[in-house]
């Protein structure tokens, strides 16, 4: 059974599932939007978050602990994409310059553009991320952070 901190995840996952957004710009294409959760301590288990993800949903999660993490998350969402999985990914640090432009281009376009290279977000992918309350307030210095993602779940 999970946690009892966690039971606002299931249908905050439901949502994610199912919030679409424009992209930027005139294209009239709708993107899946990403989703935070920001957790009160410190700690987080993602295989425990990833067992409340909606039937027949697989993820990928990953850890970013230093801020030149961006490599790392460029290969772990292009891992599960490219399988159609969801990714959960746990920031634990402030991000670099990089790593906000791989999520805002996420976020508003629909895309992570890496070496020339622009990796389209799959019908089935969402990337969900989770963040500690403290590192968000102390440690995430970009002030628009939290406005890169739709659903928001506070646990």
């Amino acid at each position: 059974m999970p946690s009892p901190k966690y039971e606002l995840l299931p249908p905050f996952f439901e949502t994610v599932l199912k919030v679409k957004i424009p992209a930027a710009g005139t294209s009239g294409k709708f993107i899946s939007d990403m989703g935070l959760i920001v957790h009160e301590t410190e700690e987080i288990s993602l295989p425990e978050i990833s067992k409340l993800l909606p039937s027949g949903i697989d993820a990928i999660s990953g850890v970013l602990r230093e801020g030149n993490d961006a490599e790392y998350f460029a290969n772990v969402f292009t891992d599960a994409n490219e399988s159609g999985k969801w990714l959960l990914v746990a920031i634990e640090n402030d991000v670099t310059h990089v790593m906000l432009g791989y999520l805002k281009e996420i976020s508003e376009n629909g895309v992570l553009s890496q070496n020339g290279k622009e990796i389209p977000l799959r019908e089935t992918t969402r990337v969900i991320v989770a963040v500690g309350n403290e590192t968000l307030e102390k440690k995430i210095t970009y002030p628009y952070f939290m406005e890169m993602f739709g659903p928001i779940a506070r646990i």
